[in-house]
């Protein structure tokens, strides 16, 4: 990806956690078969449109993986142009439209990990350079680990919320009743 400015040498390049994690993020966002297929139609042939142009076929790489991962979400959520998908016969693995506080968790477990693995490793980076910009990274380790209640504490793991919704779903086949 070079849609932004090479990195110092001596800084930290976030573009293999980048490479990652955005078009994940932006498939679970979209997670709509339908319109990540219409996406992915456009990228491709936008790519071969403009071959010849880096920031386009930059742009266009990251969007054809974000649309790809948003076909995998849209079977996922079962999803085909919103609600159509149902009627075609699409079922959700997951319904995020009744099972708001669910995605939520699911959402902060996988970004808030994300998010310490990237701070750890600029501030693995920066050590030998820059002793301020480590206890920077360190107190905004803290400071999120500190948004969490300890384990325990009266509110539920993502794999408690996932198996509880999961047993909900199956004996009862609907969403969270109290959304």
């Amino acid at each position: 990806m070079r849609l932004l400015a090479l990195p110092r040498y001596e800084a930290f390049d976030p573009t293999p956690l980048m490479a990652v994690v955005l078009p994940v993020f932006f498939g679970m966002m979209l997670g709509d078969v339908a319109y990540a297929a219409i996406l992915l139609g456009l990228m491709l042939y936008l790519r071969r449109r403009f071959a010849s142009r880096a920031t386009v076929r930059a742009l266009t790489e990251v969007l054809t993986m974000g649309s790809v991962w948003g076909l995998v979400f849209g079977f996922i959520y079962g999803e085909f142009f919103g609600e159509v998908g149902k009627q075609i016969g699409l079922r959700p693995l997951f319904d995020r439209g009744h099972e708001v506080t669910s995605l939520f968790l699911i959402t902060i477990g996988i970004g808030a990990p994300t998010s310490c693995w990237a701070w750890s490793w600029v501030a693995g980076g920066l050590a030998p350079h820059n002793r301020h910009q480590v206890m920077e990274k360190a107190a905004l380790l803290v400071s999120l680990a500190g948004l969490f209640p300890a384990r325990g504490g009266g509110r539920p793991t993502a794999t408690q919320v996932l198996s509880h919704t999961s047993a909900r779903r199956g004996a009862s086949g609907a969403g969270d009743p109290h959304l």
